[in-house]
């Protein structure tokens, strides 16, 4: 191996397979993303719509403030009401002030 192919990692592209093994995970999973209205979190959950999970769910901080277990906690027990709990949590929820707030 030459001293730039040392140096230089390619990531092999992804193959047709590869996106319908991912697309098969998110079949018909319930996914809670918190932050799932925010600037990554609306991402992710139109791609989980898209790689076909049953049910996205987003919880709002009116609803849950989940900075406290007991609404963690009271999510977790709405969620599972429907007689089958959530297959997974995405966590993207965060504390933000806009551009600039950061400086």
């Amino acid at each position: 191996m030459d001293r730039q192919n040392q140096l230089t990692h390619r990531q092999p592209a992804a193959s047709q397979l590869d996106i319908d093994h991912v697309d098969a995970f998110w079949r018909s999973k319930r996914v809670i993303v918190t932050g799932g209205s925010g600037f990554l979190g609306s991402y992710v959950v139109s791609k989980l719509w898209k790689r076909g999970a049953a049910e996205v769910i987003t919880p709002r901080r009116r609803e849950y403030d989940l900075r406290h277990l007991d609404a963690i906690r009271q999510l977790l027990r709405d969620t599972s009401a429907a007689g089958r709990p959530v297959d997974m949590v995405i966590h993207l929820a965060a504390n933000v002030g806009g551009i600039g707030a950061n400086r």
